[in-house]
């Protein structure tokens, strides 16, 4: 995460897919949340894009998409 934050500094830049781990520290959520989200994601046809899976190891996820997807979490709560 700090290369992410030293290139999102000198460059001004913020990251368009990150690891779930990143992700963690982004949006200050457990690990275990942020798996669960994920899967959510997976299963919703409406965020489904947001998460690419190169390997069984490597999973990227939109940061914007996911905060959408909190977003709509919350949401649902209301309805």
């Amino acid at each position: 995460m700090e290369q992410v934050n030293t290139v999102q500094n000198k460059l001004n830049l913020t990251p368009i897919m990150v690891q779930p781990k990143q992700l963690t520290i982004l949006f200050n959520l457990s690990r275990t949340a942020v798996g669960k989200f994920i899967n959510e994601m997976l299963l919703d046809e409406n965020f489904r894009d947001a998460v690419t899976r190169i390997s069984h190891n490597l999973t990227l996820v939109n940061v914007v998409r996911f905060e959408e997807f909190l977003k709509s979490k919350d949401m649902e709560n209301f309805k």
